[in-house]
């Protein structure tokens, strides 16, 4: 759908209601500032392009935003599009643009030190092939994780090898928390999360005028290729300073920030910061709108103010984890501050409204930013929003009930969108008013009103593609990559059948103790299923010397190390990699004891009666349908 005459007036009036000054060039001049070189080849992967030059180019040329993306958001993008190896300062490289995260380099006195390692394995690989061709090739000599989140650390294992690090010969240094964290976000969460973030990314979008313009932060996310290396080394106290190869680096511990598990990294020898994802040219997301834990925006803040004053003075350079850098020490610390207040305004002002009561749907529309930060290009709203980081907020403090009875117990969804379409004259009328709602450019109400028409009616042809219209122009004038994104993939997939993308990745599994596994077991346990029955089965796996004893009673799975009972109702003597193949589905336990693989004593029967219980992950439940 081309854009309305009420979504055209939304672009054309934008910058100037906000302050924005299309003709500031200075973050143009600091993205290209150090360029080395660029790749010119795609970088591919066993499933396809990982990256590919043209994805965003063809048509990010333009010197203008098209009447389709939001000025701002054409702005950033057109930045982020910048790619290759950048010297950031003598001794400090960075890879940018070949992944949706920064892979960066420090020289230490025999090696590289790297903090973070993008993604996926290929995108990894063709950084540090890049980064070869125009440095000594010397050997890496620690990496750095800043934080839990897969694009730091997804493609690890194409910088260090498991072997390297499980002996110790390569420091992997991590924050605390960092696995617990990892798997949380990652495996517990992981199916869920994953279908989500194929809207918050667009992943199954096409790259162009009216579909991704890319995920804000970097202009492309792996989908392939993960992999981790577990840390050797955890930073467990709120400030230490380790020396790796001769270079001094300062550890800020951060949690609860943008990562659960989380720190920055300070380089006194090299007068460096790096903020990590405290700190984005862009207001990085109190929520993330594709599921994790609430973040603290208080603490946020605090930390980014820590720096400040811990550090202010002994660095001329801050260089990030996303984006390119910031030179300067004054340009360095008023990029801080601007970051700083912008979560400790939207933090105050929630709070403050909340105790006015304001409720969680309120504060969102309520809060506006100050001239002083709304004219500021670092803080816009490309990736996070204002109205999503007041509800975080709301949300962290208050939760999401926003004390309205009618709101404690409502009817679900479907159920809901049958009684709504029985008082209002069923879906007929409710169509005819939504029409006229569109037509006066009341986008979010249409959708409000037809998400109740389509989940009564999905087969409702007429409903999907008018519900679908709204979705797009509300994209087309969104400012944020993650609402444009969200609004085009609803519209797909009410337009079309939605892609099924597998989420299960073994390279990450197959590195993860049993203990984690045992837990990903019991939450995909069918608790139904499993009423009034009592399970007790011995794991030994062989290959890792570790023994185990898993219970099931209450529709609850629960385990133990280094125990066995005399009384379980069989024991499973078998290695951790058939165990993975078991529970990724791979293979059926009663093929493996036919084999041998797997050897089983008390009652076989037992072994196949808990993996009977194991619900299958549905990697792409309906969201924009019922």
């Amino acid at each position: 759908m081309s854009v309305t005459a009420h979504t055209l007036k939304k672009q054309k009036e934008f910058l100037s209601e906000n302050f924005l000054n299309i003709e500031d060039k200075q973050d143009f001049e600091d993205a290209d500032r150090g360029l080395v070189a660029q790749l010119n080849e795609p970088i591919m992967g066993e499933n396809g392009t990982i990256w590919n030059l043209e994805a965003y180019a063809h048509f990010l040329k333009s010197r203008e935003a098209p009447d389709t993306i939001n000025p701002s958001l054409w702005r950033h993008a057109v930045l982020s599009s910048r790619h290759g190896l950048y010297k950031v300062k003598d001794g400090i490289w960075q890879v940018r643009g070949y992944d949706s995260a920064n892979i960066t380099f420090i020289e230490g006195k025999t090696g590289y030190i790297v903090i973070d390692t993008l993604t996926n394995r290929y995108s990894a690989k063709a950084s540090l092939e890049l980064f070869y061709k125009h440095a000594p090739k010397k050997p890496i000599t620690a990496v750095i994780y800043t934080h839990s989140h897969l694009d730091h650390w997804g493609g690890s294992q194409a910088i260090v090898s498991l072997e390297d690090a499980q002996s110790g010969k390569i420091p992997v240094i991590a924050p605390d928390r960092f696995m617990d964290k990892t798997v949380s976000e990652n495996i517990l969460a992981g199916t869920a999360m994953h279908r989500r973030g194929l809207y918050m990314y667009g992943v199954n979008l096409e790259h162009s005028e009216t579909g991704n313009v890319g995920v804000r932060f970097g202009s492309v996310f792996g989908s392939a290729g993960f992999g981790l290396v577990p840390p050797n080394g955890i930073i467990k106290e709120p400030y230490e300073t380790h020396t790796y190869d001769g270079v001094e680096l300062v550890f800020q511990l951060t949690p609860e920030t943008e990562a659960p598990s989380a720190m920055t990294v300070f380089l006194p020898d090299y007068k460096a910061y790096c903020p990590a994802d405290l700190c984005l040219h862009t207001l990085h997301n109190i929520y993330t709108i594709r599921g994790a834990e609430t973040r603290d925006a208080k603490a946020w803040a605090g930390y980014i103010n820590e720096a400040i004053h811990k550090f202010g003075g002994k660095f001329d350079v801050v260089f990030l984890t996303h984006n390119w850098p910031v030179w300067g020490e004054e340009r360095s610390l008023e990029f801080l501050k601007k970051q700083r207040d912008v979560y400790k305004y939207v933090h105050d002002q929630t709070l403050r409204l909340a105790n006015a009561g304001y409720t969680i749907d309120e504060v969102g529309d309520k809060i506006k930013l100050p001239k002083s930060l709304s004219e500021t290009w670092s803080v816009r709203g490309n990736y996070g929003t204002v109205s999503q980081n007041a509800k975080a907020v709301y949300n962290r403090y208050l939760g999401y009930y926003d004390a309205n009875p009618s709101n404690l117990n409502p009817l679900p969804p479907e159920e809901a969108a049958v009684k709504f379409l029985e008082y209002f004259g069923g879906a007929k009328q409710v169509l005819e008013k939504a029409k006229v709602d569109f037509d006066k450019g009341e986008y979010r109400w249409v959708a409000t009103v037809l998400r109740y028409v389509v989940f009564a009616e999905p087969k409702n042809q007429e409903a999907r593609k008018l519900l679908a219209g709204a979705y797009e122009q509300l994209a087309y004038a969104s400012e944020a990559a993650p609402w444009r994104n969200t609004y085009l993939t609803g519209a797909q997939e009410l337009l079309q059948t939605k892609d099924t993308v597998r989420n299960r990745n073994n390279n990450v599994l197959s590195v993860l103790s049993i203990g984690y596994l045992f837990d990903l077991l019991a939450v995909q346990l069918n608790g139904e299923k499993a009423d009034g029955k009592k399970l007790i089965v011995d794991f030994e796996f062989t290959d890792i010397s570790e023994k185990y004893t898993l219970y099931l009673e209450n529709s609850v799975i629960n385990y133990w190390k280094d125990k066995y009972e005399e009384n379980a109702d069989a024991t499973v003597i078998i290695t951790k990699q058939s165990f993975l193949r078991v529970f990724s589905g791979e293979a059926a336990p009663d093929k493996l004891l036919l084999s041998g693989e797997v050897k089983v004593t008390g009652n076989p029967q037992k072994l196949a009666e808990l993996f009977g219980l194991i619900d299958k992950p549905n990697n792409s439940f309906n969201i924009v349908l019922p």
